[in-house]
């Protein structure tokens, strides 16, 4: 699934990705990566995370996701990191999504779901 970040977002998209069965979701953030407060604080982001792999990349389409810049908040990239989100580095969301699809079929574990983005994404970690 991909759900996407917006001003004033809540959790109810992505608990629809999540309770209609999606294997992975890829989360367009804000530009660098990060999600509402709403997201942040709410329960759903850490059960996705739990459940299925969790990639963030950036709605803008171009750009890192960011991984260690801003701190401080909830919904923040280190927030998101600590969490357990996987970072898409410069991948755009339909890249991602390709990606994780293929990585999924393949049954991949989270270990090497996180390595194909960290080689193939070029994140930052």
């Amino acid at each position: 699934a991909i759900v996407p970040m917006a001003i004033g977002a809540d959790e109810r998209l992505l608990a629809a990705a999540l309770e209609s069965g999606h294997e992975g979701i890829i989360l367009a953030g804000f530009a660098g990566g990060h999600v509402t407060k709403a997201v942040g604080d709410g329960r759903i982001l850490d059960e996705a995370i739990a459940r299925v792999p969790v990639v963030m990349v950036s709605r803008a389409r171009v750009g890192w996701v960011l991984e260690r810049t801003y701190s401080g908040f909830t919904g923040s990239e280190t927030d998101l990191g600590a969490r357990g989100i996987i970072f898409g580095g410069f991948l755009d969301i339909f890249k991602a999504r390709v990606l994780l699809s293929f990585l999924l079929m393949k049954q991949a574990g989270r270990d090497e779901i996180r390595s194909a983005f960290q080689r193939l994404g070029g994140a930052l970690a």
